[in-house]
């Protein structure tokens, strides 16, 4: 195909779509002064600068957006830059700047009230996976931000509905999925992109985006409060890694103060900061013999670092709490307080040691 054909036919399209783009290189400046700090041009998101132009003030005029991403002398990361640029006496003059402390993403041009007066919608990313949007509209002489919002899941648009509408993606903390080895865990951010959150969704009627409760399958919530959502899920996960491994089979064989000649055995499951098991105590030289099924639990508690506090329950009737000290592979049982009926036979404290498994 001829290249006049070609160029001919996409300024055609950019014309019928009432969109265009313009040359990046003119626009885009090397240096730019904001607020008595000088940033530099930093081409790390070069794939997501743009110099788009809409009416954006209703004039019947086109204004200019130029995205970019400038940084500080010495900073290893950049800032978005947003220029928007009014077209006076055929002359462009720098009318609004915006900057954002994300790095830069997308920049959409839209019309909600279908009036030929064009909106602005910046995408911003914080790190590999938090994108925030934000959409600008020329009001009462000036541009304002009329939506904010932030999402750790995925956010999606949908700007020529009837009713346009944002959906902001909301971790869903309660659910469950399989790993690749078919192991079920608690849902976490690795939404992957298919869907699996929950969504809170916010409708466009005529002047602003309302969050609509009947189609939203998340509560209502800031970004400030998505955000801390994660800080305390990832500070509640950074506990159990360091928490220890109280699961396993334990096992004391010897003499005790209290017991004389004992076998005792304890059994643990963990799950997280909880663990429940069940214990086996052979004492008085065998002449005592304190167990439960193996289908209950005779042990539950709370695991904080090394140190999980639990109560257990005798099959003699008797009850009590007890401190278990995870060190290694020893685990040190010491009762705190006994039951004031029914017996038990478990010793009062004992070091046991984790079986090995065959």
């Amino acid at each position: 195909m001829n290249k006049k054909l070609i160029i001919a036919w996409v300024i055609a399209l950019s014309l019928q779509l009432g969109i265009s783009a313009i040359a990046q290189d003119t626009r885009i400046p090397q240096e730019i002064k904001f607020e008595g700090v000088t940033y530099f041009y930093d081409s790390h998101s070069k794939e997501n600068e743009s110099v788009k132009k809409g009416d954006f003030d209703g004039d019947g005029i086109d204004e200019i957006i130029v995205s970019f991403e400038a940084q500080e002398k010495d900073e290893f990361y950049g800032r978005p830059f947003y220029l928007i640029y009014d077209i006076i006496g055929g002359k462009e003059k720098l009318v609004k700047t915006i900057i954002g402390n994300e790095h830069l993403g997308k920049v959409q041009i839209i019309d909600l009230k279908n009036d030929n007066q064009k909106e602005i919608v910046i995408f911003s990313h914080g790190g590999a996976h938090y994108t925030n949007i934000y959409v600008y509209k020329y009001e009462d002489g000036a541009y304002e931000c009329i939506f904010e919002n932030g999402s750790a899941c995925l956010v999606k648009v949908d700007f020529g509905a009837e009713k346009p509408i944002i959906k902001m993606g909301r971790a869903n903390w309660g659910a469950k999925v399989k790993t690749e080895d078919g192991k079920e865990i608690d849902w976490s951010y690795a939404d992957g992109g298919h869907g699996d959150c929950l969504w809170a969704v916010y409708v466009w009627n005529g002047k602003e985006f309302i969050y609509d409760s009947k189609l939203s399958t998340a509560s209502e919530i800031s970004e400030e409060e998505d955000v801390q959502q994660y800080l305390d899920k990832a500070e509640s996960l950074m506990a159990n890694k360091e928490q220890g491994q109280f699961q396993g089979s334990w096992l004391f064989d010897g003499v005790t103060e209290e017991m004389g000649i004992c076998t005792f055995t304890l059994d643990i499951k963990q799950d997280g900061d909880k663990i429940k098991g069940f214990y086996t105590a052979v004492a008085l030289n065998g002449d005592k013999i304190d167990y439960d099924d193996e289908e209950k639990s005779n042990v539950k508690g709370t695991v904080k670092g090394n140190v999980a506090e639990a109560k257990f329950k005798s099959d003699w009737g008797g009850t009590g709490k007890v401190k278990i000290t995870l060190m290694g592979d020893l685990l040190k049982w010491e009762i705190i307080s006994g039951t004031e009926k029914g017996y038990f036979w478990c010793p009062y404290t004992v070091v046991l040691e984790r079986e090995k498994e065959e």
